[in-house]
């Protein structure tokens, strides 16, 4: 019998609902730079609570209890260490998804994964997952084909036997010819109580408020390691670790958590907190169902969150990191793989004690203080925790330098002291990466309006050209990032790092030619640049020689790029029917961690006959990928179709995978797979018309098939599917071809294709909801073009009416910028009937205080719960702009009975706005307001009470001030003088 375990259960688990995923695209959803683009928009949050039925993994030993939820992007919900019944990390016992996440919905809890972007598109959505049990061990492997770039994440978390550790493995993959741009983390929640105190081996750090690197811990006199301590929001990650654990502690509890890892791979530790003002509070109340308070830790590839990094074609990145809770050890003072350590010196004592996450028996001790040296044995155990108390000798007067090691035979599974990691000297960004979360964005966004305006750069700034045009498109602000690069070039015309990246990114907007100039370009100057000719090599096959491309790749001899051109030549390979050379080229490879090459080796040996082969791979015990599960379906070994359903329950992912098999020309392939799809949409009855045309023009389905489809969610970011739809556009005249690929071409960023497409498909004929909204948006985002916009948005608004809440909050924004209260009053009586009206809450609130109807705006706020997206709390503001309006209003028209219940509710939020003001909030304004108001009731004293606090608003070190806020403490102090000079009583 084995002593961990890996099965599935049912539970229901309360969940507030959502209302359905938005319909509409999310174009440049959160500035592009974490544009969740193809993916859906999922917004709609409620109160309303009902219990949904997960399939929940678990994986369960002698110590830990591991319970993982594939349908919310495979989120360990729980992690209950069994030895003291208490769960390691903050256990949410609710669903309770707020706008978070880069799509809208995430819930807190448990840890989530976090790829290409963060929070992960995934968060609220289905992943693929397999289960495996071995003879010592149990394991489950989740993921997905990610549809921004196509590329593949998977996670591994194991448990092995007698161990109180959780493994977490994680394999990314880039299976395209093309680089993508990306970063992991992965996200720890744990509670937040009053005795926690947080275990980073930070040198230096850097926070989301301070330009610069900070030495850790101290921030404006707040020592941070005391989670207590953390007066607001806050995050901080650490610049140049100095160590490859991290952990935290809590003291009454006597209780401990520690994440260990290689900090060559994962340089990344952080952690967030929302804080004990008032806005940490209303996020807390807002995320758990009893106020309760959760701090997160966190680990990722990179130092911080500002920096993502390319994955190069076909290039695979794995690494491990491990969990472990630690009992009644104190404090945690080092923590290693599998032992972690508390030590004190008090008394010419050294007081050890240690906690082990497996049983090693017997251990050599060695403690070296100075030049003396101790040693003994030692005896580790995840059941008991090894104290040991050793004098520290008289002649030894100081202790300098102390090392500690613990050897299991010839293994040292212990070290520490060993090494100095400190900086004394600040990492300077002209040496080190730079990593600063709050870079100057005043300067950059400066560069940019300079350059818009070609306005001439002073030296300085031409320098800062290219790195700044880089720094943006990592971050995935393609367009500015284009400005730049193409700026960079008028003061640096031969610099080549700019001609690479312009190649790479006009490859990636289909724009070919521009592309090829450039790369051309560099191989002029230089020759033996192959990735160079790697990318024009697969522009040309783009464009349908793929002869030359195959020549090319040949020719390619860079060792970082033999691989990717291996298995690029292998895809013609079985495009063109040589099955046999695929399968010598690509064995080389053949690897459990190279599911994409074990797939194309399946596929070659499936069409050259050599099924035994296939079956070798395909019969490997842990079978996670889903590609090589599909090719497993494909060959006869999904008998009662487990494996796959188990795809098809996944979002877009047979999409994906069928993307594949139109890449190497297996139609067969992708028209079996698409008879298990029963609700196909346009996309799934493209691709089924264009393989029945490839393998027979006369057996060829009828257009009516694509022409009939629905349309709605139907978003792609890929050539291949826009390549399909593209054959039929032509002859397609209900416009819903054209309309999709409109989209494809705005989420790429050919923004003049995406308005040929749209329009085209409007003069078909076609009066899609979509359609209209995303002409409008185009118009009055893209081209400022006011009239346009309107033309389309009012016509949806007529024939749709309350379909669409997006074509009312853009219509609106339109009406304001033209000062046309008519058109925001007529717009009212819409607003009411829309299906969606948490969507449109804001914008109406907003738009009832434009108009003047403040009375009716605080109806509606104070009607329904009101849900902020993070970052952007407007609840608040609005709440308080109503009441100011009312308070100037009572003002003017000398009704001032009223006043004193306004300023007093103006400063008391209501539950169901979920908000309360940050500490970093500078309030100057309201105190001025407040002071106005008890002045011009006579309450004089009140009135000096209130200025005076405005004044000292802009001295508290702790407040963001502004200029505008600035200018408030200015107009109390004047008015708090005026009192004074005037009122000699007061």
């Amino acid at each position: 019998m084995n002593n961990t375990t890996v099965y599935e259960i049912k539970r229901n688990i309360p969940t507030y609902t959502l209302t359905p995923d938005e319909k509409n695209p999310m174009f440049d959803m959160h500035g592009r730079c974490l544009n969740p683009f193809p993916y859906t928009l999922q917004n709609g949050c409620t109160n309303e609570i009902k219990d949904e039925e997960y399939t929940i993994v678990v994986l369960e030993n002698k110590y830990l209890l591991i319970e993982v939820l594939p349908q919310l992007g495979g989120r360990v919900q729980r992690i209950l260490d069994k030895r003291n019944n208490r769960d390691i990390f903050y256990y949410n016992k609710v669903i309770k998804p707020q706008l978070v996440g880069t799509r809208g919905a995430w819930f807190a809890g448990g840890i989530e994964f976090n790829f290409p972007i963060s929070h992960s598109p995934t968060s609220y959505d289905s992943v693929h997952y397999t289960i495996n049990q071995t003879k010592d061990s149990a394991s489950v492997t989740f993921g997905n084909i990610e549809q921004i770039s196509s590329m593949n994440w998977q996670v591994t978390l194991t448990l092995y036997d007698d161990s109180s550790y959780m493994e977490q493995k994680v394999h990314l993959n880039n299976p395209t010819p093309v680089e993508n741009r990306y970063y992991f983390w992965t996200n720890a929640a744990i509670q937040d109580t009053e005795d926690l105190r947080l275990v980073y081996p930070f040198d230096w750090c850097v926070n989301h408020i301070c330009p610069y690197y900070l030495k850790w811990p101290y921030y404006e006199d707040v020592d941070y390691r005391e989670a207590d301590n953390i007066p607001s929001v806050y995050e901080t990650f650490g610049k140049l670790l100095t160590d490859n654990f991290f952990g935290v502690y809590y003291k009454k509890d006597d209780y401990g958590i520690v994440h260990y890892a290689d900090r060559k791979q994962v340089k990344g530790a952080k952690f967030f907190a929302w804080g004990k003002d008032d806005l940490g509070k209303a996020w807390n109340h807002a995320l758990t169902e009893n106020n309760e308070e959760y701090l997160e830790i966190q680990s990722g590839l990179y130092e911080t969150q500002s920096v993502f990094n390319f994955i190069k074609p076909h290039e695979s990145i794995e690494w491990t990191e491990i969990w472990y809770p630690v009992n009644s050890l104190g404090n945690i003072t080092y923590g290693d793989k599998y032992v972690a350590m508390n030590h004190s010196i008090e008394n010419n004592n050294l007081n050890l004690m240690f906690s082990a996450v497996k049983s090693f028996g017997e251990c050599k001790l060695t403690v070296k203080i100075d030049d003396y040296t101790i040693n003994q044995i030692i005896d580790l155990d995840p059941d008991k925790i090894t104290k040991l108390n050793i004098d520290i000798p008289d002649k030894i007067l100081s202790v300098d330098k102390l090392e500690i090691s613990v050897r299991d035979d010839e293994e040292v599974i212990f070290l520490y002291g060993d090494r100095d990691e400190f900086l004394e000297t600040y990492p300077s960004i002209d040496l080190f990466t730079d990593v600063r979360m709050n870079r100057s964005v005043k300067d950059i966004e400066s560069l940019l309006n300079k350059v818009n305006n070609d306005e001439e750069l002073t030296k300085d700034e031409m320098g800062k050209l290219y790195h700044t045009a880089y720094y943006k498109e990592t971050r995935g602000e393609e367009d500015d990032a284009l400005i730049l690069y193409n700026a960079n070039l008028k003061y640096n015309p031969s610099c080549l790092l700019t001609k690479k990246r312009l190649g790479i990114m006009y490859f990636k907007q289909e724009k070919y030619d521009q592309a090829r100039f450039y790369l051309q370009q560099i191989l002029s100057y230089n020759p033996v640049d192959d990735e160079a000719r790697f990318m024009i090599a697969i522009l040309i096959g783009r464009q349908g020689d793929l002869r030359l491309l195959r020549k090319l790749l040949f020719d390619i001899s860079s060792p970082s790029l033999k691989k990717a051109s291996v298995v690029e030549i292998a895809k013609i390979n079985i495009r063109l029917g040589y099955y046999r050379e695929t399968i010598v080229m690509l064995e080389q490879y053949k690897n459990i961690n190279e599911p994409y090459i074990n797939f194309l080796l399946c596929i070659a040996y499936r069409h050259n006959n050599q099924l035994k082969k296939a079956q070798g791979i395909l019969s490997a015990v842990n079978i996670v990928s889903p590609y090589l599960l599909v090719e497993k379906n494909l060959q006869g070994y999904d008998e009662d179709g487990s494996v796959i359903n188990s795809i098809l329950k996944v979002n877009g992912l047979i999409l994906s995978i069928i993307r594949e098999y139109t890449i190497l020309d297996c139609y067969e392939e992708v028209i079996e797979l698409l008879k298990y799809v029963h609700e196909p949409n346009i996309l799934h009855n493209a691709y089924m018309k264009y393989s029945s045309d490839q393998i027979s023009s006369e057996g060829s389905l009828d257009f009516n098939i694509i022409k009939n489809s629905q349309i709605d969610y139907c978003f792609f970011k890929d050539y291949v599917t826009a390549n399909v739809l593209r054959e039929y556009e032509d002859i397609d005249e209900s416009g819903k071809i054209s309309y999709l690929l409109g989209n494809y071409y705005y989420g790429i960023g050919d923004y003049d294709n995406a308005e040929s497409s749209f329009l085209l498909a409007y003069e078909k004929g076609l009066r899609y909801t979509v359609l209209l909204r995303n002409l409008g948006y185009y118009y009055y985002k893209r081209k400022s073009d006011l009239v346009k916009a309107c033309y389309y948005l009012e016509q949806d608004i007529e024939l749709q009416s309350n379909k669409n809440e997006d074509s009312l909050i853009l219509l609106n924004e339109i009406y304001q910028l033209k000062d046309d209260k008519q058109k925001q009053r007529e717009l009212l009586s819409v607003w009411q009937q829309v299906d969606n009206p948490n969507r449109i809450i804001y914008p109406m609130i907003s738009s009832l205080i434009n108009i003047s109807e403040y009375k009716k705006a605080l109806e509606v706020i104070l009607k329904d719960e009101l849900y902020n997206w993070e970052g952007k709390e407007n609840s608040g503001h609005l709440y308080q702009q109503i009441y100011k309006e009312l308070i100037k209003e009572a003002s003017c028209n000398n009704d001032l009975s009223c006043l004193e219940e306004y300023i007093d509710k103006m400063i008391n939020y209501p539950a169901n706005i979920h908000y309360g003001d940050s500490m970093r909030k500078p309030l100057s304004k309201i105190y001025y307001i407040r002071g106005k108001v008890y002045k011009l009731l006579g309450k004089m004293d009140k009135a000096k009470e209130e200025f005076n606090m405005g004044y000292k608003e802009m001295l508290r070190t702790e407040r963001n001030n502004t200029d505008d806020s600035i200018r408030y403490s200015f107009k109390c102090l004047k008015d708090l003088k005026n009192i004074e000079r005037n009122y000699s009583n007061v």
